[in-house]
């Protein structure tokens, strides 16, 4: 099950209501789903995409060939200034901020 949950996390990480998909590939109930992801990951599962999508936005950030409103685009953000506001809340810098401290770093 974990395998299955990882890859789809990784597959579809830019859906916002993914867990009543997952939990029919799984063939369990939303529900149970969230209790799976709970047990497995010590976490529950809207705080696993946020850290899916946190891991891949870091990476996106770090490659310059996507403006930051085509990432957030790409990872399911309504508007840049949310994508924005989650970056920041996650590591108290703007995408900006990190864009230029990994060019800094290469």
């Amino acid at each position: 099950q974990d395998f299955v949950i990882d890859e789809f996390f990784g597959r579809s990480f830019h859906l916002n209501n993914g867990g009543p998909l997952l939990a029919q590939q799984l063939n369990v109930s939303t529900r149970q789903l969230y209790r799976i992801i709970k047990q497995s990951y010590g976490i529950n599962y809207r705080d696993k995409l946020k850290e899916i999508r946190l891991e891949i936005a870091l990476d996106f950030l770090s490659h310059p060939d996507q403006s930051i409103a085509q990432i957030a685009q790409l990872l399911g953000y309504s508007s840049p200034a949310n994508f924005s506001a989650f970056i920041k809340k996650c590591t108290g810098k703007t995408p900006s901020q990190l864009r230029k401290e990994a060019r800094t770093l290469l």
